[in-house]
């Protein structure tokens, strides 16, 4: 079973925010949402174009995005896209691609669980 959001690392990032505010914590979720969204599609269309540099370099961004907020599905997924971009294999790119976006939208939904805010923003 897949771990979507590491719930230390969700109690970590809360310890930050202020008494009765979980503003600095939510906003970091909701930028990693908008920042995968983003790098998901790039990945994508330079997968279509064959620049796999340009696909190691947005799953590697994606990797640090994902460990600092504790989306360690989405982590790892990544990882294989970034190695499948080392061998320039476009199919393998292509399916690991799918899985991707369907860890980020299993991410968005634990997110949105746990920070309604961060998901609105």
């Amino acid at each position: 079973m897949k771990t979507w959001i590491e719930i230390d690392v969700m109690e970590s990032l809360r310890s930050l925010d202020d008494p009765g505010s979980e503003g600095f914590s939510a906003n970091l979720y909701a930028v990693y949402q908008r920042e995968a969204d983003s790098c998901l599609a790039k990945i994508h269309r330079a997968i279509a174009a064959k620049d796999f540099s340009a696909v190691q370099l947005l799953a590697h961004r994606l990797t640090e995005m994902a460990l600092s907020v504790g989306a360690h599905a989405v982590h790892a997924t990544v990882e294989k896209i970034e190695a499948a971009a080392v061998r320039a294999d476009a199919a393998e790119c292509s399916a690991l691609t799918s899985e991707l976006r369907a860890d980020v939208g299993e991410t968005r939904k634990e997110i949105a669980y746990y920070y309604p805010a961060a998901t609105a923003a």
